[in-house]
């Protein structure tokens, strides 16, 4: 597979030490969504995400490119893991209410992944993407001096990917066309 494979080696340690999203997020989702037949999570890794959707959709589809990453995700019966790239699902087109890209934006091909959101999401639906870039705000003096050390001490330490979701600007989702 052609992909960024960073973490398939250590899947196992990586599903049980990596952060949970709050259960705060996938309420708010909840709420913005009319329909809760189909969740795709793309990228989903070991499925955090995707644990956290399966409260809420009848079912949901997690797909990452690596395989290791799905042998070691969270089991839900409602949970449907996939080998897929984000950029290429299998999915039916128009049958996803929400579609999710968690922590991950910056691993995929955003011109060919926003394509594939297109195609797989029902018009009336969702298309929520969040990261961890910029996650210190303690206070400007505290935040200078790890935004700077990040950017500036690290910079050449950092995949390109991350460094472009610093300019979220850059991966813009147009929803039309």
């Amino acid at each position: 597979m052609n992909f960024k494979d960073f973490y398939s080696k250590h899947a196992k340690e990586y599903s049980k030490y990596r952060p949970t999203y709050p259960p705060e997020l996938f309420d708010y989702l909840n709420s913005i969504v009319s329909n809760h037949d189909l969740a795709l999570d793309c990228a989903t890794g070991n499925g955090q995400a995707a644990l956290g959707l399966a409260k809420y959709f009848n079912k949901v589809i997690a797909v990452d490119a690596s395989g290791e990453q799905t042998k070691n995700a969270f089991k839900d019966p409602k949970i449907e893991y996939r080998v897929e790239k984000a950029e290429d699902t299998k999915l039916e087109s128009n049958s996803a209410d929400i579609v999710t890209i968690a922590t991950a934006i910056h691993w995929v091909d955003t011109e060919l992944f926003y394509k594939e959101v297109r195609r797989v999401l029902k018009d009336d639906g969702v298309f929520a993407v969040w990261t961890y870039s910029n996650t210190s705000v303690i206070n400007p003096l505290v935040d200078e001096v790890i935004n700077s050390f990040s950017k500036n001490v690290l910079n050449k330490h950092w995949d390109d990917g991350i460094k472009r979701v610093w300019n979220f600007d850059e991966l813009n989702f147009r929803s039309h066309g």
